[in-house]
């Protein structure tokens, strides 16, 4: 099986949707394939000028990786004018691969898919869609306006259209597909994403009895839709109890901070700006407790990554939060925007280390067990071999 992954930002860029791309790539050849990976050098949305990348941004070290373990990967230079063009340089690279060898399959991610259906049409390449982002904001609220819905069914909505098979993130995704670009829900498979091992591999404190909570973390952009102003609102009735708060991220930090000033709280929290890998496996491993309490999620990857070192989550019961946090077994769930409904979460976890820990490990086994990199490989391969 012959298969091509694209991706419209370069293998060095940070975030969920490159850990997707690179570590599908992996395990699929892993699991038998034959895979090639075109990458654009691109960190995300700009028009002319567009920026070049370093060779500390541009995926070098990443397509190294990939490559010794049998991943032929092409790294692309970005459109001259504007991102949304992605899709020529793409089509490009993809027609010269075409010409160089057959291709069963090629999987794409996001707005680089453009200008790929009437060429794979013409070949009779499968057309396979990673589905990995919230849609509802392109459709709602302030994301309704005129021409960003041309724009998103330009660029995003025809490739769906078109795809022969798309993968959802969650079952959550799934339903947007269908509700916002009248898809046919019998061509989206729900393959969920896998989380990086080392998360597992964070020791966690066996002290008997529980040490009680003292140290919750969140780990998000400081923005109002991921709810931090929120989770301080949540964490004030608390003040008089011996707890820190440190918050991993970027954004509105002078906004955190005067919010937690107007609440009491300026000295229990800690502001940490944004964080490497290795800072966030070491904040991972200090905390007790993650508070995440997000507007919407098409898969969260945070809440799943705190699950797997252990730590109980306290979110909103939104979007696809519920099928990665499980309330009741692996974390505590409140009604969107209740701050009451988090207070009351956050009592019980304050009030109860044993049932703490209890859902902290309970947490780690369902991550270890439901969302793997294998698995998420497997459910890809199985529904192109049977389509292709």
């Amino acid at each position: 099986m012959h298969i091509a992954l694209t991706f419209p930002h370069s293998l060095g860029a940070p975030g969920g949707g490159t850990l997707d791309c690179t570590e599908l790539a992996r395990h699929l050849a892993r699991a038998g394939a034959e895979v090639t990976l075109f990458a654009v050098k691109s960190l995300g949305p700009s028009r002319f000028p567009r920026p070049r990348l370093g060779p500390e941004h541009d995926g070098s070290e990443k397509a190294a990786e990939l490559r010794a373990e049998g991943i032929d990967v092409r790294l692309l230079d970005p459109h001259p004018l504007h991102y949304l063009l992605e899709g020529r340089v793409v089509r490009r690279a993809l027609a010269r691969r075409i010409e160089e060898a057959p291709l069963d399959a090629v999987l794409g991610y996001w707005n680089e898919t453009a200008s790929l259906p009437s060429l794979l049409a013409r070949h009779g390449i499968l057309h396979a869609l990673n589905a990995a982002a919230s849609y509802g904001p392109m459709f709602e609220g302030s994301g309704a306006a005129w021409h960003r819905r041309i724009r998103t069914n330009l660029f995003i909505g025809r490739p769906l259209r078109a795809a022969d098979l798309i993968f959802a993130r969650s079952e959550f995704t799934k339903g947007e597909l269908v509700r916002h670009f009248g898809l046919n829900p019998a061509k989206i498979r729900v393959a969920y994403l896998g989380i990086d091992p080392v998360f597992a591999a964070i020791p966690r404190a066996s002290a008997s009895p529980p040490e009680p909570l003292e140290r919750i973390l969140f780990l998000g952009n400081l923005v109002p839709e991921k709810g931090i102003f929120e989770a301080l609102e949540a964490l004030a009735p608390f003040a008089d109890r011996p707890w820190r708060f440190r918050i991993g991220g970027w954004g509105d930090a002078e906004g955190v901070r005067s919010r937690a000033a107007a609440l009491g709280l300026s000295e229990k929290i800690e502001l940490l700006g944004r964080l490497d890998r290795p800072a966030v496996l070491e904040q991972l491993s200090w905390a007790q407790l993650a508070l995440q309490p997000s507007h919407t999620e098409s898969f969260g990857l945070a809440n799943a990554e705190a699950q797997a070192a252990a730590l109980p989550v306290v979110a909103y019961a939104v979007a696809a939060v519920p099928e990665v946090i499980l309330d009741g077994e692996t974390g505590w769930l409140a009604p969107l925007r209740s701050i009451e409904g988090l207070t009351a979460c956050l009592a019980r976890a304050f009030d109860d280390p044993i049932e703490l820990r209890a859902r902290g490990e309970a947490a780690r086994k369902r991550i270890r067990t439901t969302f793997t990199f294998e698995e998420t490989a497997r459910v890809t391969l199985e529904a192109i071999e049977a389509g292709a």
